[in-house]
C-alpha cells in the first residue's frame, strides 16, 4: 500500500499534479515560458505582494541563501532570532560567508519576543538584516512576524523570513507587513516533489541593499533572476516537471480560494491538537505561544517506537531535531490533508500508543 506522508514536507502529491508533470516541453519554448511566468504572478497571492516571486531549482536551504548573499558583505552584522534548527540555519549561512551574527535565542517550544528583538535593534544599530522563521517546523511554533516586522521596518535592516512551510498555510500579508523579503518552497504546502524554491522581495530598501552587496554569487544571484524572470526564463536550466506540478497545483488551490485553504489549516492544527490532548500527550509548543498550522508536535517517551508502529499502518511520521531529538513525534498537516484524513492519522495514533 502506498504511504501517507503525515509529515511537515515533503507531502502527498495529488494525482492531477503528477499528470501535469508527464507533459513533456522545452524550457526555452514561448510555452514554457508562459507557465513559469504564470506561476511567477500567482505566487502572489499567497506572500501578498505585488512583485512576482523568483522561483529557482532549489532546495529550501539554498533560497535561503539566495536571500541572504544579495543583500549582505562580508562582516555585516545580521540578527537572528533563533528557536529551532532552522531559524539557527540562517546563523550558520551567514557565518559560512563572513557576516557577523547577533543571536537573540529563546527555547524550544517558544519564540524570541518582539521586546528582544527590539532591544537587538536598539543595541545594534549598524545591523543589516533580520532574520526569522515564521512556522519553526522542528519546533512547531509561529512565530510573531507580524509583530517583527512592525519592529523592523522603521530601521535600516532589512527583514528576512523563513516561510518555507507556512506560506501556503498561513496568511502572510508581506506587502502590508512591510516583510522585505520572504522564502517559500513547492514541497510544503504547494503539493509537489522537491525542487523548487521561491523568493518574494518588496520594497526600495530590498533594491538599495542589493546595489551595495558584495559578498560573492553566481549560481544565486537575485538581480539576473529578476530580470531573467521577467521574460519567463530562469538563469540555469529550470526544473521543469515540478514546475509544470507547480502550475496546476497554483491554479487548483486558488480555485479551492486561499481564505479556505488557511481556515482549513487552522482546522486541522486545532484537531490535531485536541486529539492530542484526548490522548494524553503534552505538545512540544509551550502554554501562552502559537502553534503552527503545518505541523504538531507531541512529547512520547520512546518516539522510534511510535514512528516505526505508523508506518507500519502506513503513515509516515517524523521525530524531533537538536535538542527535541529522541524526545518527540511531529505530525505535519499541510498540503491536500483533509481532516478525515487526519481523523485517521490520529486514530491509528491512538492504536500506536
Amino acid at each position: 500500500m502506498k504511504k501517507f506522508l503525515a509529515t511537515p514536507g515533503p507531502v502527498n502529491i495529488p494525482d492531477f499534479v503528477h499528470e501535469a508533470k508527464q507533459e513533456v516541453y522545452h524550457h526555452r519554448s514561448a510555452e514554457f515560458k508562459k507557465i513559469q511566468k504564470e506561476c511567477c504572478v500567482l505566487l502572489t497571492h499567497f506572500f501578498n505582494n505585488s512583485n512576482p516571486s523568483i522561483i529557482m531549482p532549489s532546495s529550501g536551504t539554498g533560497i535561503m541563501e539566495m536571500a541572504l548573499i544579495n543583500i549582505l558583505s562580508p562582516n555585516d552584522k545580521v540578527i537572528c532570532l533563533e528557536f529551532g534548527k532552522f531559524s539557527e540555519r540562517f546563523r550558520l549561512i551567514a557565518q559560512a560567508f563572513g557576516c557577523t551574527v547577533i543571536s537573540v535565542e529563546s527555547p524550544y517550544g517558544t519564540y524570541p519576543s518582539p521586546e528582544q528583538l527590539e532591544k537587538a535593534l536598539k543595541d545594534h544599530p549598524d545591523a543589516k538584516a533580520v532574520t526569522t522563521c515564521h512556522s519553526e517546523t522542528s519546533t512547531c511554533v509561529l512565530a510573531p512576524i507580524k509583530e517583527y516586522a512592525k519592529i523592523t521596518a522603521p530601521t535600516d535592516a532589512l527583514f528576512v523570513v523563513d516561510a518555507i512551510s507556512s506560506v501556503s498555510t498561513s496568511p502572510i500579508d508581506q506587502e502590508l507587513n512591510k516583510i522585505d523579503i520572504c522564502l517559500g518552497a513547492g514541497h510544503k504546502g504547494f503539493m509537489i516533489a522537491p525542487g523548487l524554491a521561491f523568493l518574494s522581495y518588496y520594497g526600495d530598501k530590498v533594491s538599495s541593499a542589493m546595489k551595495k552587496s558584495s559578498l560573492p554569487k553566481f549560481y544565486f544571484n537575485l538581480q539576473q533572476e529578476i530580470t531573467t524572470q521577467e521574460d519567463g526564463l530562469v538563469s540555469w536550466t529550470p526544473n521543469i516537471s515540478q514546475t509544470l506540478g507547480l502550475h496546476a497545483s497554483l491554479h487548483s488551490m486558488l480555485e479551492e480560494g486561499v481564505a479556505n485553504i488557511y481556515e482549513r489549516h487552522s482546522q486541522l492544527s486545532q484537531f490535531t491538537l485536541q486529539r492530542g490532548e484526548e490522548l494524553g500527550l503534552k505538545s512540544v509548543v509551550h502554554p501562552d505561544f502559537v502553534n503552527s498550522l503545518s505541523v504538531s508536535g507531541f512529547f512520547v517517551p520512546n518516539p522510534k517506537e511510535i514512528i516505526q508502529k505508523m508506518y507500519d499502518q502506513d503513515i509516515i511520521i517524523t521525530g524531533g531535531q537538536g535538542e527535541f531529538s529522541g524526545k518527540i513525534i511531529r505530525i505535519g498537516h499541510l498540503g491536500s490533508t483533509s481532516l478525515s484524513e487526519m481523523s485517521w492519522v490520529m486514530d491509528c495514533l491512538a492504536k500506536s500508543l
